[in-house]
């Protein structure tokens, strides 16, 4: 708060005052002090109750010398109290949810927690993904031609004189189960080369008397052994 109040000081009836002292007393002095004391009463109504309080701030004016011309100074008028409009309490708030109660501070720190799980469950998740090796050739067939292909128990019996077709790849067989309309039966069967196992994957159409057939070959991984990133190749019999 902040008042302002012109206030004119006369010097000369000062001094007057001061020479009627000088004279009663017989003293004579080279400082005296002249003090102007403003009475402030200020009353507000706060959410604490009603406030009526009294400030007296003064001011002290110092003459110096002031019969032979001298100086003056101020000083003062500067008023500080403090105290408090009431009295303040700490106290935790009740946060609910799915009709459980708990502090803010408690639900802070399992935010924290759920949000640290699921920073970890994405990067395992990322990772996972990134190194997730490819799926083979044959899973991308199956996925592909899964409604054509039916998974055979063995080499059906030769019941007369069988004319075998290999044709270049898995598409054009598909088109020969599209044209005959007849399954692509898949059969697995091991052999090896250079003392390397090899697993076959013979797809294959049955016409009457002609099979329409492709082959995939594909390493068999060792125990202990590496075979690196699955191949396949393809092979006319």
């Amino acid at each position: 708060m902040e008042i302002e109040e012109n206030y004119t000081l006369k010097i000369e009836e000062i001094k007057k005052i001061i020479q009627i002292i000088e004279e009663e007393t017989g003293i004579h002095a080279t400082k005296y002090f002249y003090k102007i004391i403003p009475h402030i009463q200020v009353e507000a109504s706060t959410n604490a109750g009603l406030i009526s309080e009294t400030y007296e701030p003064t001011m002290t004016i110092i003459l110096l010398n002031i019969k032979s011309g001298g100086y003056i100074n101020f000083a003062g008028l500067n008023y500080v109290r403090e105290g408090n409009l009431g009295y303040y309490r700490n106290r935790e708030v009740i946060w609910s949810l799915f009709g459980l109660s708990s502090t803010v501070r408690t639900m802070r720190y399992i935010s924290l927690i759920i949000i640290a799980c699921f920073s970890a469950s994405l990067i395992y998740a990322v990772k996972w993904v990134v190194t997730k090796p490819p799926p083979s050739p044959i899973e991308e067939i199956k996925k592909k031609y899964g409604d054509k292909i039916v998974e055979s128990c063995g080499t059906p019996n030769k019941q007369i004189k069988e004319i075998t077709i290999r044709v270049k790849s898995i598409e054009d067989l598909y088109k020969v189960s599209e044209e005959t309309i007849r399954p692509i039966l898949h059969e697995e069967a091991s052999s090896e080369n250079e003392g390397r196992k090899i697993k076959q994957h013979i797809f294959y159409v049955l016409d009457d008397n002609i099979r329409y057939e492709h082959i995939i070959e594909e390493p068999v991984a060792e125990k202990g052994k590496n075979i690196g990133k699955p191949h396949k190749s393809l092979k006319y019999l």
